[in-house]
């Protein structure tokens, strides 16, 4: 299970060959942040370009490559074979499985070539890939090499060594560029580095000890390899490739502002810039933030303007958590109230002009911009108020049905009465009825809306009551 022949004769190799060649053809680390490629991109590019190579060649070269290792394993007792049906290979899985499926995201490469001082038409060469396996759910999807049976191995090992494909299982080498250094700035946060796993492939010339199960660290080849892995250049270039895979895989917020500014009083840091799933948010910019039911239905949605970003604790810890201030869009289509959401609770998106306005539109349909007055006589006998409903509309003038509460103002000569109604259809109260209803003459209904909503227009309606016999009159 942990043989990998770069010259084909195992299907590992094939498995390798085809994962870091995919991943290639869409690799993080393309200057289109920066506009332009420092001197850590190229070290990146350069020993891509080399990798990339001698992989082609491989290939090409290995068409007769095993696509299925076929082996049966019976288990022996006494002499005789178990009843029990032989094990298939096949049908074993191992850390390996994982490595090379589609769960690993991206590759860092590595090539290195080592002269032999004996010879100098002859050379050893060190490949290998570094996959970048990311935080999904709050949760590290980065596998571990599998442990040995009686022996005892490191239970966080993410690093395998191959001498001429064959797994040095006591091998507990990893590169120095791989290390987090915690004297450096580094721009990757310390968790990003422990989101890899590493697969480094040595010829011949590099030598094991004659177990079989680590190098031997005397050997002036493995000391040049482990020179060349230290290399202060590569350890740039793959902190880079860090940072750009973070950005580009981790369900994780990056607080990206340059200029960050800690609040003492809030315990917090405020940012201008954030890097979510790739995609960039920035004070001033429209998003809608939004939570979904298991079957996708939205059961929560906010629209707003950011108005800054608040991270936890102080800036200099890289924490991936904290909130982001909306200026809300209100259900008026006002903007005047802000509220602060936690950005992990929530999926974000960004809101083009159009999506806004389209919102905008949403939410206009449903807003009352007129109201008008409808009484079903004119002309009432005392003791009597009218029968009376309210038409709202909306700025198209299209009705719709809504509970908005309303100020109600009826007036006469000689007298005002005011009160509040939250439906469609007017219910005189009691003591209205009383005061008003039994005093003959010529009455004007205004609307308004009550406190805190939305301004509407309206005219006033005109109603009368005439004089009727004394017996007749409500008390």
């Amino acid at each position: 299970m942990y043989y990998m022949y770069l010259e084909g004769e195992q299907a590992g190799a094939k498995r390798f060959v085809d994962q870091v060649l995919r991943l290639i053809d869409q690799p993080s680390v393309d200057g289109k942040r920066t506009g332009r490629k420092p001197q850590r991109e190229h070290r990146f590019h350069e020993d891509m370009s080399r990798l990339k190579t001698m992989l082609k060649q491989c290939r090409d070269q290995s068409g007769s490559m095993s696509e299925q290792i076929d082996l049966e394993f019976e288990w022996i007792h006494q002499g005789s074979a178990s009843s029990a049906p032989p094990h298939r290979l096949a049908d074993s899985t191992c850390c390996l499985d994982r490595v090379l499926s589609d769960d690993a995201k991206d590759c860092f490469p590595i090539y290195v070539e080592i002269p032999d001082d004996s010879d100098p038409t002859k050379r050893s060469i060190a490949t290998g890939a570094i996959f970048y396996f990311p935080n999904q759910g709050n949760k590290d999807t980065v596998p571990y090499v599998d442990e040995l049976h009686g022996h005892s191995t490191s239970l966080d090992r993410r690093f395998m060594v191959f001498w001429m494909g064959r797994w040095l299982p006591g091998e507990h080498y990893v590169p120095g560029f791989m290390r987090y250094r915690e004297g450096d700035k580094t721009l990757a946060p310390q968790r990003c580095y422990a989101r890899t796993f590493g697969l480094l492939f040595v010829d011949r010339g590099i030598e094991p000890e004659a177990s079989k199960w680590s190098f031997n660290m005397g050997k002036t080849k493995m000391r040049k390899l482990q020179d060349a892995l230290d290399s202060k250049d590569l350890a740039k270039a793959y902190d880079y490739w860090l940072k750009q895979c973070h950005l580009k895989f981790d369900a994780e917020v990056s607080f990206e502002d340059e200029n960050p500014r800690y609040i003492d009083a809030e315990g917090m840091s405020q940012h201008d810039r954030i890097i979510f799933l790739n995609d960039v948010y920035q004070v001033g910019d429209i998003v809608e933030l939004y939570k979904e039911s298991k079957e996708k239905a939205r059961i929560q949605s906010h629209v707003g303007r950011i108005e800054r970003f608040l991270q936890d604790k102080h800036f200099d810890l890289n924490l991936p958590t904290g909130e982001v201030e909306l200026l809300l869009l209100a259900s008026d289509n006002s903007m005047t109230k802000t509220n602060r959401f936690r950005i992990q609770n929530y999926s974000m998106r960004p809101l083009s002009n159009k999506e806004f306005e389209a919102t905008r539109a949403k939410n206009e349909k449903q807003i009352v911009r007129s109201v008008a007055i409808e009484f079903r006589n004119h002309i009432m006998k005392a003791g009597l108020l009218p029968t009376t409903r309210f038409i709202c509309k909306n700025s198209n003038s299209e009705v719709i049905q809504t509970n908005i509460p309303i100020k109600v103002t009826v007036a006469s000569q000689d007298c005002s009465e005011s009160f509040e109604v939250s439906n469609g259809h007017l219910s005189f109260p009691d003591k209205i009825v009383k005061k008003l209803a039994t005093v003959a003459g010529q009455y004007t209904m205004s609307l308004e809306p009550a406190a805190g909503q939305t301004p509407f227009t309206c005219e006033p309606e005109t109603f009368y009551i005439t004089p009727a016999e004394m017996h007749k009159l409500r008390r």
